[in-house]
């Protein structure tokens, strides 16, 4: 049984209450010694104490963990819902990177941009046309940080990216596209080289490097470079064989918003993406409709 049905059985069966029972328990079992050492600064006897803990601390430790498993229930519920009306099936914790559905896992160990140990949730998978795509969230304060580097060291790092991972229908050039840092003017050693556009405004906020140079000055034209300009650095693309990543940085100031509301930091990376792959010549990527609200594409 998915994790989704797991979900949709809570509510149909009426097991959803009975859910929350462990959150129950671990309330109760936090509150009552809480309850009996503040009895205890009041110097009350041990008994009297245990007595007081036990009447007040049990009940009120059993109806806070039920608040609060109540609360992280519905917020899993909401998002299967969300996943549902938008064409994909959610898992909250994936226990493998093979939840992630894809064909090419092997070529996503090859990629720079990809936290293959960080913590993954949320995470949400659809198959369409036999392209499978996934997107979910990974924290962790250790990975390749292509745009806070030495110049920005006053930055603080984010340890939330959400990750976007289409597969497409014929293989890319290897290729990455980032924010332009000062390190980008220094030739370090490596496959991919960097590639130059005629636009002096987009080499100047954004650095492609490929590892066959005049592959990816095809196929990537103008519509391609003006839709880039238009869009915040804190993207980054990677092509690696037939797959597409798309990783979208979350700074400290954003992460509040993120926790509020994730599922909007999800749609606004469906747009993205979406409007990328229609700019990109067809040759290197087919376009993708990641949403099924909106049919208009």
């Amino acid at each position: 049984m998915t994790d989704t049905e797991k979900q949709y059985d809570w509510t149909q069966t009426g097991g959803f209450h009975a859910r929350l029972i462990p959150a129950i328990i671990i309330g109760a079992l936090i509150c009552t010694p809480l309850f009996f050492l503040l009895c205890l600064s009041f110097r009350m006897g041990p008994t009297a104490a245990m007595v007081v803990s036990l009447v007040l601390g049990l009940p009120v430790g059993s109806f806070l963990g039920y608040l609060v498993g109540l609360g992280l229930g519905k917020k899993r519920l909401q998002w299967v819902k969300w996943a549902e009306d938008n064409g994909w099936e959610y898992t909250a914790k994936p226990k493998s990177s093979h939840a992630l559905g894809l064909q090419h896992m092997d070529q996503l160990k090859h990629s720079n941009l990809y936290w293959a140990h960080a913590h993954k949730s949320n995470l949400l998978t659809r198959n369409r046309d036999g392209r499978c795509s996934c997107i979910h969230t990974a924290t962790s304060f250790s990975h390749l940080d292509l745009k806070h580097d030495s110049q920005n060291s006053n930055k603080a790092k984010s340890s939330i990216s959400i990750y976007l991972l289409v597969e497409t229908e014929n293989e890319c050039p290897e290729m990455t596209i980032h924010a332009r840092t000062l390190t980008d003017r220094i030739k370090l050693p490596g496959k991919l080289q960097t590639v130059r556009f005629e636009s002096t405004d987009f080499n100047q906020k954004w650095t492609v490097k490929a590892r066959d140079p005049k592959a990816a000055y095809d196929r990537l034209n103008q519509e391609t470079l003006e839709f880039m300009m238009s869009q915040d650095d804190e993207l980054l693309v990677e092509f690696t064989s037939g797959l597409m990543i798309i990783q979208r940085r979350l700074l400290d100031s954003q992460s509040m918003f993120f926790a509020a509301n994730p599922r909007s930091f999800y749609e606004r990376h469906f747009r993205f993406a979406e409007a990328f792959t229609r700019s990109v010549p067809d040759d290197l990527l087919k376009p993708v409709t990641l949403s099924d609200k909106d049919s208009s594409h």
